[in-house]
């Protein structure tokens, strides 16, 4: 294990090992401060740590079957089979358990797909075809019918100027 010292160094900050769960805490104004440069790497696993953490909004089941849904986008089946063998679980159990928490199995797949090709489209210069092939649609045409439904414009416009409303 690295020194405390180098610990303190890099985060800034006291470090106590001690502890049962890994803290990061800020003063209570930090949300009202602007944001100024910023490393997208660290803000990507930031985003990436805080989505795998429990939250207040959607169920621990709509989570655990995001996770491989996320990890196998564009490259596995995606399909309610290969969700609910991944989570150890017969697939009318796994829509027993999204019907109680009142989504479907094609709605949470839908929001993987959207927000993965809304960060392919603002974060890269893939070609559209690609973009859809690697979200799981078939080619651009069927992107762009996605776009329409999701954000109400086209992928084109999505890439050219960020995602409506923000």
């Amino acid at each position: 294990m690295a020194a405390r010292a180098r610990y303190e160094e890099l985060f800034g900050s006291q470090v106590n090992f001690a502890q049962p769960q890994a803290l990061l805490r800020v003063t209570s104004d930090l949300p009202g401060r602007p944001v100024q440069g910023g490393d997208q790497l660290t803000r990507r696993v930031a985003l990436a740590y805080l989505e795998a953490q429990p939250s207040a909004t959607g169920s621990a089941m709509t989570r655990r079957v995001r996770t491989p849904l996320k990890q196998s986008l564009g490259t596995g089946p995606g399909t309610l089979s290969f969700a609910a063998r991944t989570l150890g679980m017969s697939p009318r159990s796994l829509q027993r358990h999204l019907s109680a928490a009142g989504t479907t199995f094609a709605a949470v797949l839908d929001d993987v797909r959207r927000e993965r090709a809304a960060e392919l489209l603002i974060e890269s210069d893939l070609p559209p075809a690609q973009v859809a092939r690697n979200i799981g649609l078939s080619e651009a045409a069927v992107l762009s019918r996605y776009a329409r439904r999701w954000w109400s414009t086209t992928a084109r416009a999505v890439r050219d100027h960020g995602l409506p409303g923000e």
